[in-house]
């Protein structure tokens, strides 16, 4: 049976800590689906850059995980003198060309919440907010 690896990557200095904490989460997901031999883990691939990991039988239905391939777009930055002349809609355009030549069938992102600009670039692209990511400062 086909296996498939699902990866999450945490970069910063607090990165192996929220690795180590989402493989929890994982783990719990597991408990609760009542999904059988599945494998979890944490890896620190350096000082500030980790990836959280599940393995799963390819053919299982997992509501999270789609069937077709998804183009993941990391970070888009535009300098502040070159914005507003078309270069971020040309870059998401070449984005699209190259997804679709993979036969990916949707362009995922993420904007931080406080960039206004940017989530109104991409909603006037067609993007629509699927989810949201959260964190709480932990200072101690």
């Amino acid at each position: 049976m086909s296996k498939l690896k699902l990866i999450w990557d945490f970069r910063g200095a607090d990165a192996s800590k929220i690795a180590q904490h989402h493989e929890i989460h994982l783990q719990d997901y597991i408990r609760l689906e009542q999904l059988e031999n599945q494998e979890t883990g944490f890896e620190d691939l350096s000082d500030i850059h980790s990836i959280a990991y599940m393995v799963i039988n390819k053919n299982e239905m997992i509501p999270f995980l789609s069937k077709e391939p998804v183009c993941r777009v990391g970070t888009i930055v535009i300098d502040e003198k070159h914005r507003s002349i078309g270069l971020g809609k040309a870059l998401m355009n070449k984005c699209n060309g190259w997804a679709i030549s993979c036969e990916a069938s949707e362009v995922r992102l993420e904007v931080m919440e406080f960039n206004a600009k940017a989530q109104n670039f991409y909603t006037g692209l067609g993007f629509k907010t699927q989810s949201r990511i959260m964190s709480n400062v932990i200072s101690g």
